[in-house]
Order: C-alpha cells, then sequence, then structure tokens
C-alpha cells in the first residue's frame, strides 16, 4: 500500500497527510488555514478615542481597513453614534442631505449638475435662511442622513427644472413650497402666490 504524502502545515509546523478533512496541502485544518490569513491589529475607535485590537478578516479582503484602521469603532454603540455624523458634524452637514438629493436626482434624470455643498451654502447665506416663495425662516436639518421634515425644513429647488442642478440655476425654499411648484416654473408660482395673497387681503363678499 503507497504510504501518504506528508505536508507541513504553514501555520503550525505539524506534519498531516491530506484526507476528506483536509484537502489543503498547506494547513492541515480549518482553524489554521483561517488563523493564517487572519490577523489582529491595533486600532483607534473613530468615537471614543480607545485603542483596542480588531481582526482585520482575510487578508485580500482588508487591505483597506488596514491602511486607515481608524476608521473602525471599538463597540456597536461607537458605531452607531459615529454613523449618525456625531463626530463628522461640520459646517457643510446640515446642506449635505441637500448636496446628495441633486446627486440622485441627477443620475434619475441625466442632467449633471455642477453644484457643490460650499455652493448650496453660499446660496443659503445669501438668502439668509428665508424662503424666497413664502418670506418664512427655514429650518436646517441636524445631520446630513435622511429625517422627519417640517413644512419649513429647507429643500433645494431649480428655478428651472428642465436644467440640471448649477449653482445659477438652484435657490432652497421650504419643503412645502418646493412640493407645491412641482414642475412649474419659478415666474408661475410666484404669480399664483401672489394672486393668493390678493384673495386674502381682499374684503369678504357679504
Amino acid at each position: 500500500m503507497t504510504e501518504k504524502k506528508k505536508h507541513t502545515c504553514s501555520h503550525c509546523g505539524k506534519e498531516f497527510s491530506l484526507n476528506y478533512y483536509s484537502k489543503n496541502p498547506r494547513f492541515c485544518s480549518r482553524a489554521c488555514y483561517d488563523a493564517k490569513r487572519t490577523i489582529w491589529i491595533s486600532c483607534i475607535c473613530a468615537y471614543c478615542g480607545k485603542e483596542f485590537q480588531s481582526k482585520s478578516g482575510v487578508l485580500n479582503k482588508s487591505i483597506k481597513q488596514m491602511k486607515n484602521p481608524s476608521s473602525k469603532c471599538c463597540s456597536n454603540e461607537c458605531r452607531i453614534a459615529y454613523l449618525n455624523g456625531v463626530t463628522r458634524r461640520d459646517e457643510l452637514t446640515p446642506f449635505r442631505r441637500m448636496y446628495f438629493h441633486t446627486k440622485s436626482k441627477s443620475r434619475k434624470t441625466w442632467k449633471n449638475g455642477n453644484i457643490t455643498c460650499e455652493d448650496i451654502k453660499q446660496i443659503w447665506e445669501n438668502q439668509k435662511g428665508i424662503c424666497p416663495y413664502s418670506g418664512l425662516l427655514m429650518t436646517l436639518p441636524d445631520t446630513s442622513r435622511k429625517s422627519i421634515c417640517s413644512p419649513k425644513s429647507a429643500s433645494i429647488d431649480r428655478l428651472d427644472s428642465s436644467k440640471p442642478y448649477d449653482k445659477d440655476n438652484c435657490q432652497i425654499v421650504c419643503v412645502s413650497m418646493n412640493y407645491a411648484k412641482n414642475s412649474f416654473s419659478d415666474a408661475q408660482i410666484r404669480e399664483f402666490i401672489k394672486e393668493l395673497k390678493e384673495k386674502q387681503d381682499a374684503p369678504a363678499i357679504s
């Protein structure tokens, strides 16, 4: 009977023969296979700053994580807090949701605009937070993630709906006015609001 060829495990150094449970000539067991392909690295929690040891996973799938270990969190609580934008909040955070909306609409309509978060912030400052249609002071979201809005929540709107989201073609309006405007032009909605105000100011007919 032919003697089975002996192999040396590249992880533990143990000699073994190939069988039904060990078909890889480099490793004697699945445990050695996983241990060799998995490493532990020191990471800094992106939320609390605590140093901790984390399993990077299979090497060929964790290159990005190894190059940027600080993107990890030490616990599920820290991960949730980090993903909610607690540590990433800056002066552009309230405007990112509107920016993401422009990119989403651009992909659907194939009209790529060149507006940026900085442009949206500049438009907000130029308008001083006032809706050009209703004259009301608008509110900004606390985070860049999707959240519940109110009728006075700020939303990005195009002056000409047939053109892309460019800086010169955008304004910030109350989300309720944005819904009311829909695909109407800026002139049409302004004329409608003007007639509505005149109707309200007119004396009641008895």
